[in-house]
């Protein structure tokens, strides 16, 4: 039967508005998987709603608008947390990695900055060995240029101690002796922050002993005080500039809590001589010559510090953090022997006063040769 004219135009008509009807469906966005990110046993089909939701969203990411970037990662997030903040189960995040994973080392590796930040973000989400391998491969500077991806990567490191599944006692051991490295080449002081306060999620990691938690933890400590030398001696040679002291005031905030932290006060450490002490104690009598050495960076590199405002506001704070850390750490191992006086150094940076901080430098390298320090 031939279609007159008038048939087909509006035949013509209702197809038209089926081609976009059409392009909706195949772009409307997969149902949220609140109800499966908990499940520890996944049937094909929560699989397949994993995969394809996966798949949508990680595509979202090489969007050119930034806020469509930004929702997909929130999306990929949202989907690996449950509620209240725990993560979802080893099996959805085993799944999500696989059907994501590529595409966000991808992204890592080519997309501009801000792309590849979304990317960092999530594979810190995933909490699965092979994510973990990828942040450790955009952690040091001699692989990875961007300071912004170096400092994603180690907060994405420091992140895989929370997790209570999926990575092996050894693997994060390898994740701790990355940051190490990557810390003791370091050139921005932001980024060496953030690697020492994932060192120090190390030392404070919650897993029980039976399963590499004391292990780790020995490690960490091993690591952040290899780390505080290896900077301090850089610092001093002029190896690196003298604004990587930005980094140490925070990083001894982060160590003076750890001595000061009940439950490593209470963990035992069986040192390689055979000598046993709490892990708090053996963290105070090996950072402690390395604290008292910024005096010396201090006074050698006072010219360099003084002639940038900011800088030099960090090292009246970092001379600060130097001295209260060492009386209390002097107090409590040497107890009543400890007789160090009362010096406002601060006030000494602030004022110029180099000969009265070359009195407490000499004070404390004293105190440092002799035990319980040597």
């Amino acid at each position: 039967m031939l279609i007159r004219p008038c048939h087909l135009a509006v035949l013509l008509a209702l197809t038209s508005l089926f081609v976009p009807m059409a392009h909706g469906q195949s772009d409307r966005a997969p149902e949220n998987l609140d109800r499966i990110s908990s499940v520890t046993n996944l049937d094909a089909a929560q699989i397949s709603k994993i995969n394809a939701y996966g798949e949508y969203w990680s595509a979202k990411l090489n969007d050119d608008s930034p806020s469509e970037v930004k929702k997909a990662r929130n999306m990929l997030v949202r989907s690996l947390r449950l509620v209240g903040g725990k993560s979802a189960s080893l099996a959805f995040r085993s799944t999500m990695s696989k059907a994501i994973l590529k595409k966000l080392q991808s992204i890592i590796e080519d997309a501009d900055t801000y792309k590849a930040i979304n990317a960092i973000q999530i594979a810190s989400s995933l909490g699965t060995p092979r994510a973990v391998e990828t942040l450790e491969d955009h952690l040091e500077i001699e692989d990875e240029k961007r300071p912004e991806i170096r400092l994603w990567a180690a907060i994405g490191l420091g992140r895989a101690f929370e997790f209570k599944d999926g990575l092996r006692s050894d693997a994060l051991k390898g994740s701790l002796r990355a940051l190490g490295r990557a810390a003791e080449v370091e050139t921005d002081p932001l980024v060496l922050q953030r690697e020492m306060e994932s060192i120090d999620m190390g030392v404070r990691n919650q897993r029980p002993d039976n399963v590499g938690g004391k292990e780790i933890r020995d490690f960490a400590v091993d690591t952040e005080i290899a780390v505080l030398e290896t900077t301090i001696n850089r610092i001093r040679s002029g190896a690196v500039s003298p604004s990587m002291l930005k980094a140490l005031q925070p990083s001894l905030v982060l160590i003076r809590n750890q001595y000061i932290d009940p439950q490593l006060q209470q963990t035992n450490r069986s040192g390689k001589n055979g000598r046993n002490e709490k892990l708090a104690t053996f963290i105070g009598r090996k950072t402690a010559p390395k604290i008292a050495d910024i005096y010396d960076i201090v006074i050698i590199k006072s010219s360099d510090l003084r002639s940038d405002p900011e800088l030099s506001e960090a090292t009246g704070r970092l001379l600060e953090s130097s001295e209260a850390t060492l009386k209390l750490v002097d107090k409590n191992l040497r107890g009543n022997q400890s007789n160090v006086k009362n010096v406002a150094v601060r006030n000494l940076w602030d004022k110029g006063q180099l000969e009265e901080l070359e009195a407490t430098r000499d004070q404390w390298q004293a105190i440092m040769a002799a035990p319980p320090y040597k």
